[in-house]
């Protein structure tokens, strides 16, 4: 019975991410973020749902390329073990997927919104948030 509960959460989830992916909008657009204090804007695709705050690279993830940020394997992560560290939770899930974490904003509607993202050696990116719902958080 528990495990036929657990199958049906991971499927509920799969399903909320795969709705989010399908009604993403995908844009050639514009990032910006700050690199030895100054600001750096690049022209990027990208999809984003507003809605539900994720975003993610669609250029390294096109065709039949494989694609980092899409095949990311869950991973145990103990909140616990960062507690006297400084830094975001976010940023440490990011190092551990050995990513590059980014605070950064997108272009969307014709306004940035601030978002951070974790960008993989491959070139392809998924937002902080995003990337966290596939931890196995231990405590």
């Amino acid at each position: 019975m528990m495990s036929l509960k657990i199958a049906l959460n991971i499927v509920s989830i799969l399903s909320a991410m795969t709705s989010a992916y399908a009604s993403s909008e995908c844009v050639e657009g514009k990032t910006r973020h700050i690199l030895y204090n100054k600001e750096v804007i690049t022209n990027e695709n990208y999809c984003y749902d507003l809605e539900s705050g994720m975003l993610f690279s669609s250029d390294p993830c096109a065709s039949d390329k494989v694609c980092m940020s899409k095949d990311l394997d869950s991973i145990d992560f103990k909140l616990s073990s960062t507690n006297f560290e400084i830094g975001s939770p976010g940023f440490k899930i990011c190092d551990k997927y050995n990513g590059k974490p980014q605070i950064m904003d997108f272009w969307a509607d014709n306004q940035w919104r601030p978002s951070s993202r974790c960008i993989f050696s491959d070139g392809s990116f998924i937002d902080n948030s995003s990337l966290s719902e596939k931890v196995n958080f231990l405590d």
